[in-house]
This record gives C-alpha cells, sequence and structure tokens, in this order.
C-alpha cells in the first residue's frame, strides 16, 4: 500500500489472528500433499462440517475423510462444548476451502 511517498507496510497479513493462519497452512499443506480428504468430526454419525446438507458418504467416497485429532463424542461441561465449537469451525472453513479442490481434481 502506497501512502503518498512513503511505502506502508500490508497491514492484512498483520491482522490475521493464530488461528486463522494454523487455518491457512493446514489448507497450503493439503494442497501441497495433494491430500484432498475433509475433515469430519468424532461423533456417533458422520458429520463433515460444511456438508451437512448433503450425503456424507458420497463425500466420504469422493473426497475421503479424516477425523479431526481433537474432537469426541461425549462432552463434559461447557469447556468441551467451547473446544468442539471451535474445531468444528476450523474444519467448516477447511471443509469449504477444499472441496472445491477436491472436486476438481477429479
Amino acid at each position: 500500500m502506497l501512502t503518498g511517498c512513503a511505502m506502508q507496510p500490508d497491514t492484512a497479513l498483520h491482522n490475521t489472528t493464530a488461528a486463522e493462519r494454523v487455518l491457512a497452512d493446514a489448507i497450503e499443506q493439503a494442497k501441497a500433499r495433494d491430500d484432498t480428504r475433509l475433515l469430519a468430526m468424532r461423533t456417533r454419525r458422520l458429520v463433515i462440517p460444511g456438508y451437512e446438507h448433503l450425503d456424507g458418504h458420497k463425500i466420504k467416497a469422493q473426497c475421503g475423510v479424516k477425523y479431526h485429532r481433537e474432537s469426541k463424542d461425549t462432552l463434559k461441561g461447557n469447556d468441551d462444548r467451547k473446544q468442539q465449537l471451535a474445531q468444528y469451525q476450523f474444519a467448516r472453513a477447511y471443509n469449504l476451502a477444499l472441496y472445491p479442490y477436491c472436486y476438481l481434481s477429479q
């Protein structure tokens, strides 16, 4: 960004949160490895965040899934619920970014 005659640093890179950087790194690493598997949550049924409205088994057959390492199907209190929500939001953003890559690689 230019302001007058002085060069100003691009603040867009500095305004990202640590979680956003982790997400961006995870997406880039998956693309670099050509790993099109989507993140699923460890629950009593197949849950692929961001794609609950579609047939999860078809998406699993198309792209594959890997289970979020820290997810679990039993929650013991508000801390577990907050942690699961954060994991779900991460997985949803990851899946929404990666599914088009998976779809186009077919």
